[in-house]
């Protein structure tokens, strides 16, 4: 059952709001608990460039989780660090809620970060 709704916003820009699940505790079988609102923050320059907040059932927003990362105007010095990405891959249930509009945006950002990469 969808108790939560999260809503999307990366660079400005709102890719809507979805139901998802309660995150899935990866180490118990069976175990759940609310899901984080997420917050992508640059390490270079501490821009928040995005906002990806969560609202229970209740209507009351949940708490934020932060996450480090780097903005679209900050180069990347790590190979595996593509800039602007909102992708987290421990949290299947945030995969999930995703737009397909964003995750199509995450998949262009991926393949232009790897061939700037390769031509390094």
């Amino acid at each position: 059952m969808n108790n939560y709704q999260q809503s999307f916003f990366v660079n400005g820009r709102f890719y809507g709001t979805f139901p998802r699940e309660a995150r899935r505790d990866q180490d118990q079988e069976g175990r759940t608990e609310p899901p984080d609102s997420l917050l992508f923050f640059c390490t270079k320059c501490g821009e928040v460039y995005a906002k990806c907040p969560v609202v229970g059932a209740d209507g009351k927003q949940l708490r934020w989780r932060s996450i480090a990362g780097v903005c679209e105007k900050c180069p990347s010095d790590l190979m595996f660090l593509n800039p602007g990405n909102v992708w987290i891959s421990w949290d299947w249930e945030y995969q999930t809620a995703m737009p397909k509009e964003l995750l199509e945006r995450e998949l262009v950002n991926l393949i232009d970060f790897i061939n700037s990469k390769g031509e390094n």
